[in-house]
């Protein structure tokens, strides 16, 4: 059996790496204990979502407002762009 992981960020990319990951997360329930134990991981990898956290108006608009509409994504100067922007 896998052990659980808890998503603590998204939308991100790793220090020194130029891949876009969609998530960042932990183990469950260690929590964040030490930033070389992250995980980073795309939506096509989780199998089964345990449990869904407190979601309010702010998260639901911030899904639907950003990142719905993120379009493709890369990496110029260190920092994540539009493929557009590039």
């Amino acid at each position: 059996m896998w052990p659980y992981v808890m998503i603590c960020g998204r939308v991100t990319v790793p220090a020194g790496e130029e891949t876009i990951y969609d998530y960042v997360g932990c183990l469950y329930p260690e929590g964040l204990t030490d930033m070389d134990n992250m995980l980073f991981f795309n939506r096509d990898n989780i199998e089964t979502i345990l449990f869904i956290g407190y979601q309010d108006k702010q998260e639901l608009d911030y899904r639907s407002e950003i990142l719905d509409n993120l379009g493709e994504l890369t990496i110029k100067d260190g920092e994540l762009v539009d493929v557009n922007e590039a």
